[in-house]
């Protein structure tokens, strides 16, 4: 006889107060193990299967190779809804008046007959009524497979109603051991059976015990739940809440290593992470805090990725996920700054007008600028409109004007140059006046 235990002790940090009695966390209590047989039935066990589903709760079947040949397409069903498809021999004859070989027999019949309808059977097997000795247990060893009994038995196959039924099962329970249920989904009284389940699922949460199939030593195997990283957002500044939620608790502390990695981001935007985040038994979230840092610069949007690895007791279903930081920050103010520029006595002189943002922008600035005529004429220098270009994290460019000479004998003249438009910046000033004085007298 194969019997399991477990032994994993509640954690009352996590439970949840109540007003009357502390409400346990999932899994605290420990694991139950729903088997199921003498099915299929293809009357009976899509029922069964439906409310499992619907439940998210998985079995273990214990199945009569002369009824998987009679209802391979049940049988298919149970496999692809997730559950474990056991051995229960071909006609539920007692193992104890069987001979070796015939206990050799029966058994691979039925592993065939659950191989021909579709179905990747495991080693285990119950005997028929439970019979088994030192003799039958070291056939059944023989021919490879692993015996496996039960710790509760709600006597199903009687006449009793699904109350009944269900009663049994959860005053049989016993927090922090082995539970290993046993009902049947191929006998008279199984629809009364299938009735109690429902019952069964719901009063077992709630007194803190979560379900699992049996492994393959026969044992109620702790559930493995997928991991994932919720998407976030963070405002400039504040801090990151990253959330792992598992799919489902677990019986066991489980846990990940979490390393933060620039994606955008500097080093100057976010305070790195990297550490192991532990969920207690019964625990489905986690948060991780990432502080952002606030700066001055109107910027994209950056960002830096969340990485899960090394994983202990569950499954990394999302391994990486980026965090977006929201830029805060108003554009810069740019505006084109006065000039004197003196004529030159032949030829053209440069006149390099200052564009100039009001502080550092994290993107280019690009300004659309054009000159207007004062008591400076088109003569007097070449008319333009152009583009200037500030670099991300600089203040300054120039907007070039050619000054022309002349023969005239003329005072001090004026043009503008205005700025028509501006890509990632506010225009904040009024246009700005180049003044020409006259070329210095020879």
């Amino acid at each position: 006889m194969l019997v399991a235990a477990l032994s994993t002790g509640p954690s009352p940090s996590y439970a949840v107060a109540s007003s009357a009695a502390a409400t346990p966390a999932r899994c605290s209590a420990g694991l139950v193990a729903l088997t199921f047989d003498d099915g299929p039935s293809s009357n009976v066990t899509p029922r069964l299967l439906g409310i499992l589903e619907e439940r998210r709760v998985r079995a273990t079947f214990f199945m009569v190779g002369e009824r998987v040949a009679s209802a391979p397409a049940t049988a298919r069903k149970v496999a692809q809804g997730g559950h474990v498809v056991a051995n229960h021999s071909w006609h539920h004859t007692l193992m104890t008046t069987q001979t070796d070989s015939q206990i050799r027999d029966t058994l691979l019949a039925t592993d065939r007959a659950l191989r021909r309808a579709g179905v990747v059977p495991g080693k285990l097997m119950r005997p028929p009524y439970g019979g088994i000795n030192a003799r039958v247990t070291a056939a059944i060893t023989r021919t490879g497979f692993v015996p496996v009994l039960w710790d509760v038995d709600p006597e199903d196959w009687e006449d009793r109603t699904a109350t009944a039924i269900a009663n049994a099962v959860i005053s049989g329970l016993r927090p922090h051991r082995s539970n290993i249920v046993l009902q049947h989904d191929g006998v008279t009284n199984s629809p009364s059976s299938v009735s109690a389940v429902p019952s069964i699922i719901q009063r077992a949460r709630r007194l803190g015990y979560c379900f699992a199939v049996l492994g393959a030593d026969g044992r109620p195997t702790p559930p493995v739940p997928r991991l994932t990283i919720a998407s976030t957002t963070v405002r400039e500044g504040d801090v990151a809440r990253v959330r792992l939620r598992l799919d489902q608790p677990t019986s066991r502390p489980v846990s990940v290593r979490l390393d933060t990695r620039a994606a955008g981001a500097g080093a100057a935007d976010f305070t790195g992470r990297s550490l192991r985040v532990r969920f207690p038994i019964g625990t489905t979230t986690r948060t991780v805090l990432v502080r952002t840092h606030q700066d001055t610069l109107d910027e994209r949007n950056e960002a830096f990725s969340v990485r899960l690895s090394a994983p202990v007791g569950l499954r990394v279903g999302t391994s990486s996920r980026r965090v977006v930081i929201v830029d805060d920050d108003a554009p810069p103010g740019v505006r084109v700054r006065n000039l004197v520029v003196t004529e030159p006595a032949t030829g053209t002189t440069p006149a390099d007008v200052v564009v100039e943002l009001g502080r550092p922008s994290g993107r280019r600035v690009r300004a659309t600028l054009r000159t207007r005529p004062g008591t400076a004429r088109a003569g007097d220098f070449t008319p333009r409109v152009a583009s200037a270009v500030v670099p991300a994290g600089t203040v300054r460019a120039f907007f070039r004007v050619e000054v022309l000479a002349d023969l005239l004998d003329e005072p001090e003249e004026t043009f503008t140059v205005e700025i028509t438009s501006a890509v990632n910046a506010r225009v904040v000033a009024t246009p700005a006046t180049v003044t020409i004085r006259p070329p210095p007298t020879p």
